[in-house]
């Protein structure tokens, strides 16, 4: 869970879909509690695989939410890092294996401010 700076809550986790895979799911509340929008991560290629998330941060109107993807047939997860724009559409997806190519997972996350990115 992350807050906004509008005082929105930001939520990542997964769901499971009968019969299929886990996927991972976005949402955006007000302050109040009420939806604003929530968004169900689909990869490249497909909905066979694992996606599961574990860590979410706002960060101006940016929100990072991290994990782990495993694609059908692969066996080891990697590493999962999607940024989306505040107002809830994808900007991309970066998918990384690490050292070694076995089971990847990131738990957690933060953003800080970067002067030359201004």
């Amino acid at each position: 869970m992350s807050v906004g700076a509008s005082g929105d809550v930001f939520l990542v986790g997964q769901v499971v879909r009968p019969g299929v895979n886990y996927d991972i799911v976005i949402s955006r509340r007000s302050p109040t509690g009420t939806l604003v929008w929530e968004k169900q991560y689909e990869p490249m290629e497909g909905t066979s695989g694992n996606e599961r998330a574990f860590g979410i941060v706002a960060h101006g109107t940016n929100v990072y939410a991290t994990g782990s993807i495993t694609s059908a047939g692969s066996g080891s997860p990697d590493f999962l890092t999607l940024k989306y724009r505040d107002t809830g559409e994808l900007e991309w997806a970066a998918r990384t294996e690490g050292p070694g190519y076995h089971n990847d997972s990131a738990n957690n996350l933060a953003a800080a401010s970067c002067p030359a990115a201004a």
